[in-house]
């Protein structure tokens, strides 16, 4: 997928920088230098405009394609802290903290997790903190660990606003979690398993959160859910040029065939949720809530445009599973 998207991307700003001077060069009436023949003006003057238009939009994501990250993931978001609001619309960014709470609470009580006493749960990849705020402000205790400085002051800048306490902390490194054995009830994290692109730090991830889960703890990842080909197209290739929240490097997850970890169990039921693109108008979205309601309850619902899957910690320790892994592992 990561080669044809880089293919795709190159293609088009490679065709642009052609057409540019090809385009130029019959405008001004020199029709017999180049291959274009004897285009008239006219058509010559649309090809300059649609060239210069996909070159602006395709060029930066085809060097970040082509030649790669120069910055890294940190950088990216620290960029976008303080405009990351703007890319998403109020009416969406409220209409899916809605969603994605309830899909995590159904999660939680198919497991027989009491959200009615105080939870200790970590918002992973918090971002600007507005699920961690929501959590704290029903009463229970949050923490909240980003990678980027700009979100992770953006958080606090909320939280302040909002009134609420939450412990908001720089993660650095992903892989040693700050927190001791058996801390929180739940974690969960919105929208970052697709920018981590390694499997194995992914696993790395997964068995840091066992390790800080209490046992029968649940893990909740919300993700991206491009079972649909369509929407798959939409985020892989329409998505990273429309707005700067993805870059277009993602590796999108299958809830299907998901890594657990060394411990760790996937419950079999997946929330599927959502088929409304993120770029919908207010009132169309209100008008067509009653439709999505529909397909979110129907054989259609693997289609939809988010999930959420829940991961269960074991209630024996991290360290017995470790010992039967190693032993399987000596044993082949």
């Amino acid at each position: 997928d990561y080669i044809i998207r880089t293919a795709v991307i190159f293609h088009m700003s490679v065709m642009s920088w052609l057409l540019i001077p090809c385009a130029a060069v019959n405008f001004l009436g020199f029709t017999s230098l180049h291959p274009l023949g004897t285009l008239s003006i006219e058509p010559a003057t649309i090809v300059i405009m649609i060239s210069l238009i996909i070159w602006i939009l395709t060029f930066k994501k085809m060097k970040s394609a082509v030649f790669g990250k120069s910055h890294g993931i940190q950088v990216h978001f620290d960029d976008v802290a303080d405009k990351y609001d703007e890319l998403i619309s109020d009416h969406v960014q409220n209409f899916l903290l809605i969603k994605k709470t309830l899909a995590t609470k159904k999660l939680l009580e198919q497991q027989g997790i009491n959200l009615s006493k105080q939870l200790k749960i970590l918002d992973f990849g918090c971002g600007h903190g507005q699920y961690a705020i929501r959590f704290a402000r029903e009463g229970h205790k949050v923490s909240g660990i980003d990678r980027s400085v700009g979100q992770i002051e953006m958080a606090k800048k909320k939280a302040l606003e909002r009134n609420v306490n939450i412990d908001f902390q720089i993660l650095m490194p992903v892989k040693n979690l700050p927190y001791t054995n058996d801390t929180f009830d739940f974690i969960y994290a919105i929208n970052v398993f697709h920018h981590i692109t390694s499997a194995t730090t992914r696993l790395e991830i997964m068995n840091e959160f066992e390790r800080i889960l209490k046992p029968g703890g649940m893990f909740i990842l919300h993700d991206v859910n491009v079972r649909n080909p369509l929407f798959r197209l939409y985020m892989s290739y329409v998505f990273p040029i429309l707005k700067t929240i993805d870059d277009g490097s993602e590796v999108w997850l299958d809830p299907r065939t998901l890594e657990s970890s060394l411990g760790g169990k996937w419950v079999s039921d997946v929330e599927y949720f959502t088929f409304f693109p993120d770029f919908i108008p207010r009132l169309l979205m209100n008008k067509m809530r009653p439709w999505e309601d529909r397909l979110e309850n129907s054989v259609l619902k693997t289609w939809s445009a988010h999930f959420a899957a829940g991961m269960l910690k074991p209630t024996h320790s991290l360290d017995d599973s470790i010992s039967k892994y190693r032993l399987s592992q000596m044993r082949s």
